[in-house]
């Protein structure tokens, strides 16, 4: 749930958010507009009622009030929303994303995913951690209890993976809990089990840990899929800074990283929150001090698809998110002074995305597999590797592709690493 901050769209109209499973994220935005309708990725069934809140002040308010719909659609960076920016194109990544190794000792890296009953993408979530080969990591799968086909997954994918715990449990919340508290790593992450790391995130993550040993808490940028696993969108963010976390929640939470230290210094997540407890403890990172960096690297794929909740769950998700800031800030906060206070946000995410999305886009990549459980899968296949048409040794292969080249849409590589 990295969006659980609950963003308002960029027309400054509220609606409910995309609500996946708990805990999972909700949709930083508001309400959807014809190109998410037309994608799929339009939240549905009633739209919460009352009035709509006022357009918002301030530098992105004035924007909104003069210029036409269709040409700050391209100047407003779309940070917040998980509408389709573009139409589906298959997903690829820089071909030296590829190219990146670990450090040399390695770091230990503990991975917990929870999962129920997302069978359909599973597959897709293991592979792009497993695949990547990093020499110390720690992948651990909590299951609540999956009645699809994620039980046949976990069988066939058990001797890759450092534990399987699947049965009934306390919720989400308390199962990454529990596995990241039993878990050996020196860093710490969890996945949820629809969404996907990028190649080379891990062996990126651990050499900034390494050489920068007074950071607690890494993030990057993500790349928004649809249910096929199609790119449909980027969201890039600033540098950090407090206000990325405050008035609400632009960290994508499958890109997020920490330290064991912080980690046990803040005491893990608050399982007594169902929507919200990934941004609730960002902001008790925040408030404990740890130093946290944004890498300027896309490190996830966050992935929208139909099992998702909608709007079933709006007014008890948006309840909590309310509370969660009620907290932090000691005092009530309406949503008008929320979007005030973070526009400062959106307009430093402004140059990053388009120098990213530019950088994306542009020069040779390597494909990479991100589509959903298939019948080749049911049928006990060798598990694929997110590098397409590459055996299970994922990595290798994808490092083969890459030294020679390939065709498609992503990063030059050196561009897509940097500001």
């Amino acid at each position: 749930m990295s969006s659980n901050g609950y963003i308002a769209h960029p027309e400054g109209v509220e609606a409910a958010p995309e609500v996946r499973s708990p805990g999972h994220d909700l949709e930083i935005g508001g309400n959807a507009d014809a190109e998410s309708q037309a994608a799929g990725l339009a939240p549905t069934g009633p739209a919460p009622t009352g009035p709509a809140p006022a357009m918002p002040a301030g530098p992105i308010g004035a924007l909104k009030r003069l210029v036409p719909h269709g040409i700050r659609q391209r100047l407003i960076p779309p940070l917040g929303h998980l509408r389709a920016q573009y139409g589906p194109r298959p997903l690829s990544a820089p071909r030296s994303y590829f190219r990146q190794s670990a450090p040399e000792p390695a770091p230990t890296i503990s991975i917990v995913v929870p999962s129920l009953n997302t069978g359909l993408y599973l597959s897709a979530t293991l592979d792009s951690i497993l695949d990547q080969r990093y020499p110390a990591l720690d992948l651990i799968v909590r299951d609540g209890g999956s009645d699809d086909n994620t039980p046949h997954i976990l069988h066939r994918e058990r001797e890759r993976l450092a534990e399987v715990n699947a049965g009934p449990d306390e919720g989400q919340a308390e199962a990454i809990n529990e596995g990241l508290n039993d878990a050996g790593g020196e860093i710490l992450a969890w996945i949820n089990a629809d969404d996907m790391l990028l190649p080379g995130a891990l062996a990126r993550v651990s050499r900034y840990f390494v050489a920068n040993p007074d950071v607690d808490v890494v993030y990057g940028n993500r790349v928004l899929l649809d249910e096929q696993g199609q790119d449909v969108g980027l969201w890039v963010t600033p540098p950090h800074s407090p206000d990325s976390l405050q008035w609400f929640d632009f960290i994508p939470q499958e890109t997020v990283f920490w330290r064991r230290s912080i980690w046990e210094r803040v005491g893990g997540i608050d399982s007594s929150y169902t929507y919200g407890f990934d941004w609730d403890l960002f902001l008790r990172f925040h408030a404990a001090e740890a130093r946290i960096v944004r890498l300027p690297r896309f490190l996830g794929a966050f992935r929208q698809h139909e099992g998702q909740k909608t709007r079933r769950c709006y007014e008890d998700a948006q309840a909590e998110l309310e509370a969660i800031r009620h907290r932090f800030h000691g005092r009530a906060v309406s949503i008008e002074e929320a979007q005030a206070r973070s526009e400062k946000v959106l307009i430093r995410a402004a140059p990053h995305h388009i120098y990213q999305r530019l950088a994306w886009h542009s020069g040779r990549s390597v494909p990479v597999e991100a589509g959903p459980y298939s019948e080749a899968d049911a049928r006990g296949a060798e598990p694929r590797s997110t590098a397409t048409g590459s055996p299970a040794s994922g990595a290798a292969t994808g490092a083969a592709a890459a030294a020679g080249g390939g065709n498609g849409h992503g990063g030059n590589g050196a561009a897509a690493d940097s500001d």
